[in-house]
């Protein structure tokens, strides 16, 4: 996932949560005394106890502090724990701290539960602090539902962690919140990760916002709504949420507010984590003619150029692009070819194609079939379909190569699979003519067939030409004739050349000398010879 909830890690030092210290405000001192004498009791000691820690009064509050705990009072036992763990009156000392917590928690003080919980997992005792969590848990105690979720998730547990985690999240714990929404991300179960982001972002989390806006933004998990993704996006923008102000201007670009894009933008640029995208998003706002009536390719390129030199892939490939076709900048196919070969290092796929594209026509760099075919496959490895054309052709074809066969058989075979016409011209030239297969003119024939179905115009011109030869390829010469036409529309010469001889003959067709003249115009453009002769003897007839 692009943005997760950022956990703030809870303390683990030994600072224990406090306990809320009360008494009976309406009884004066000397009546809770006199009470507590009378009957004895624990929770009238307390009280005393009580009514003289609230007066600051600590040597009192330990005396009575202790008279309730000898009895087993777990709240004396725990304010006693606070006495040792702070100082007060008694030297501070946390390792009795620690024994009169566990002697509350033994006796089912919640706080205290999570207390020694908290100081048995600081020394590492995990299983024993993960006992103690476990009853403050059961008492509902948020923080300790949250730490027996972690302790178990560690264990492999995880069905029972994300019980107790969302035990938690339904006492409105952020932290776990949180961990729900990271987990559910991290397992692409968007829905519940939207679900604990908005529950985030309900608490005022800036990082809970700030995702909430984005998979808004996204359609992830919930409807794309690029309104309210906007309202959360610049709520996290204004408290400076960096990935956001990415987002936020995203939104703008797809609600057309262009200008309002790039001020956000030109707001991250500010930002070292944010720069290279701001960079890059100008730079496209410019090249797609955003701010102006048309593009600005030259301000475009400054700002990709920038966003290069900081290692953003995508601007590496579109400086690429910008010097091959001289946008913006003088055309330069050796600088096109090295920022091609830099987003192809960095392992992205179209730029690992170029990249070999580049070697095996010698385009800015020195012709290399050998190492365009480490690029291809690699682009190919990428997901890259045209590379495997790329690959079998090479193979086939480059003599300085050694010859395998079946290799560039199978890279063929594979992109003729993914619809590629080229690949499946050569297949079909292979089978006619026993190139590394056996002569198959049914599989010849099958493959031009599908090529010339994609508008391969060589497929058209040699269906058209191998049934002229009598090889059967097409079921009528009339089907013939139509392929010798379409070929010769996209100006494949010899199939006008053909045709010019077909009409001024009247071969397969009833002879019509006009046409045969108007094929013969078009392959003499196309420098054909013959072509020019008939049709210069044509015009000179008067035809």
């Amino acid at each position: 996932m692009k943005k997760l909830l950022s956990s703030t890690a809870l303390a683990i030092s030994l600072i224990f949560t406090s306990y809320n210290v009360f008494a009976n405000d309406d009884i004066d001192l000397n009546t809770l005394i006199e009470n507590a004498k009378k009957d004895n009791s624990a929770e009238n000691e307390r009280l005393v106890g009580n009514r003289y820690f609230n007066l600051k009064q600590y040597k009192d509050a330990f005396i009575w502090y202790t008279k309730a705990a000898d009895k087993g009072d777990m709240i004396a036992e725990f304010q006693i724990a606070k006495f040792f763990e702070k100082g007060l009156y008694v030297k501070a000392n946390k390792e009795t701290a620690f024994i009169w917590y566990k002697k509350a928690a033994d006796h089912g003080q919640v706080i205290a539960q999570y207390n020694v919980g908290l100081a048995l997992e600081q020394q590492n005792k995990k299983n024993e602090a993960l006992k103690y969590y476990e009853k403050a848990a059961n008492q509902d105690d948020a923080l300790s539902q949250y730490k027996v979720a972690k302790l178990l998730m560690e264990k492999g547990d995880v069905t029972s962690a994300l019980s107790f985690y969302e035990k938690a999240a339904n006492q409105n714990l952020l932290e776990a919140i949180k961990e729900l929404g990271n987990y559910y991300y991290k397992k692409d179960d968007l829905v519940n990760a939207f679900k604990y982001a908005q529950m985030a972002a309900m608490q005022n989390d800036l990082d809970g916002i700030a995702l909430t806006g984005s998979m808004l933004y996204e359609g992830a998990g919930t409807e794309k709504n690029l309104d309210k993704a906007i309202e959360y996006l610049e709520k996290a923008v204004a408290k400076n949420h960096v990935n956001s102000m990415i987002d936020l201007g995203n939104s703008y670009l797809e609600k057309g507010e262009y200008q309002k894009a790039l001020a956000v933008y030109e707001k991250a640029l500010k930002y070292k984590e944010a720069k290279r995208v701001a960079l890059f998003n100008i730079g496209a706002l410019y090249y797609q003619g955003k701010l102006s009536n048309s593009p600005q390719y030259d301000k475009a390129f400054s700002y990709f150029k920038q966003s290069s030199d900081l290692n953003y892939v995508l601007a590496i490939m579109r400086v690429a692009e910008m010097y091959e076709h001289g946008l913006g900048v003088t055309q330069d196919y050796t600088k096109a070819f090295t920022y091609y070969k830099n987003a192809a290092i960095k392992g992205y796929p179209d730029a690992n194609y170029n990249t070999c594209v580049f070697l095996v026509q010698g385009k800015g760099v020195k012709e290399n079939h050998d190492e365009a075919l480490k690029y291809c496959q690699k682009a190919r490895d990428l997901g890259i379909k045209e590379a495997s054309f790329l690959i079998g052709s090479i193979m086939h074809l480059d003599k300085n190569l050694p010859k395998n066969s079946t290799q560039s058989l199978k890279y063929l075979e594979e992109a003729a699979q993914n619809d590629d016409a080229n690949a499946m011209f050569i297949l079909g030239m292979m089978h006619y003519n026993g190139d590394t297969v056996q002569i198959d003119f049914a599989k010849s024939k099958e493959y031009l067939q599908k090529a010339a179905d994609k508008g391969h115009v060589e497929a058209m011109f040699y269906l058209a030409f191998f049934t002229d030869h009598k090889k059967g390829y097409l079921n009528d010469r009339a089907a013939m004739i139509s392929y010798y036409e379409k070929a010769a529309k996209l100006n494949h010469p010899y199939a006008n050349m053909l045709l010019t001889l077909h009409y001024g003959r009247g071969q397969d067709v009833e002879r019509d000398l006009k046409k045969a003249k108007e094929y013969a115009k078009r392959g003499c453009d196309l420098k054909i010879k013959e072509c020019c002769d008939f049709y210069n003897l044509a015009e000179k007839d008067g035809i």
